[in-house]
């Protein structure tokens, strides 16, 4: 919970622990407000339901005590030179779902039949073109870094998140803290947006460099492409090193490990 990791330093775990390994930041999973029902599922946190509420679970008491602990988690990263970074889930919301019950048409992305679309692969595509829906990611991150002094954010599926509200968040994000952390996962069911956010203040996962590395580790691929990956892919879709986030495992793919004991 929120003060179980805030009371690690000088036990030599947690914090300590990161300390020791030279980790300077802690991509933390969805800690927005999230669909916990029936009881004891688990889905990680992607099931967001509330944009403005840290999760009420993590805290010693489901209260309100939430807001100030997690603040004081994230205080003592800070001190402790670490760097906090929040997966963010905009692409889809979960239960209760109150957008749905506030306006389902205008909320969510539908088919010509008012179906609604499905390339999350969770059943409800937020529609952030539209104005208010765009308004609401953009207040809601905004307050993570005002409130919470969050350092930055990896966006969830962020190829389902429109491109003119990809700019905004930079632009909005960027006027409030200039060194503010933006990673996409530049795609979805539905493609990729790689290529499209070349140039800009994004860093993407670059699954060619996980791809790459993890074909090499087991004796395929060419040791030319594994160059390109290990420049920053910028013969592929990057125009900087900077804006490839280069690893070779996640909280959802098999460890490297995993596939080396095949």
């Amino acid at each position: 919970k929120y003060l179980g990791l805030n009371s690690t330093p000088g036990l030599g775990t947690g914090i300590d622990h990161m300390k020791k390994l030279g980790v300077n930041a802690v991509e933390f999973l969805p800690l927005f407000e999230f669909d916990d029902d029936p009881p004891g599922s688990y889905h990680w946190g992607y099931m967001t339901s509330l944009f403005f509420a840290p999760e009420a679970s993590f805290a010693s008491k489901p209260d309100g005590s939430q807001i100030t602990e997690l603040k004081t988690l994230i205080n003592t990263m800070h001190r402790h030179g670490i760097a906090v970074i929040f997966d963010v889930v905009y692409n889809h919301t979960g239960a209760p779902n109150v957008f749905m019950g506030t306006d389902r048409k205008y909320f969510y992305r539908h088919d010509g039949s008012l179906n609604l679309l499905n390339f999350s692969g969770c059943g409800n595509d937020f529609k952030s073109e539209n104005p208010m829906a765009r308004r609401m990611i953009l207040d809601s991150l905004e307050y993570w870094v005002r409130e919470f002094h969050v350092d930055g954010f990896r966006f969830d599926l962020a190829e389902l998140i429109d491109h003119e509200t990809l700019m905004q968040i930079e632009h909005r994000l960027k006027a409030v803290k200039s060194d503010v952390i933006l990673i996409a996962e530049p795609w979805s069911f539905r493609g990729s947006n790689k290529g499209n956010l070349r140039k800009t203040s994004w860093a993407s996962w670059n699954d060619d460099f996980r791809n790459l590395v993890k074909g090499a580790a087991s004796g395929h691929g060419s040791a030319n492409d594994l160059y390109k990956v290990l420049t920053g892919s910028t013969e592929y879709w990057t125009a900087s090193p900077w804006e490839s986030v280069n690893y070779v495992e996640s909280h959802d793919n098999y460890t490297l490990a995993d596939h080396l004991s095949k």
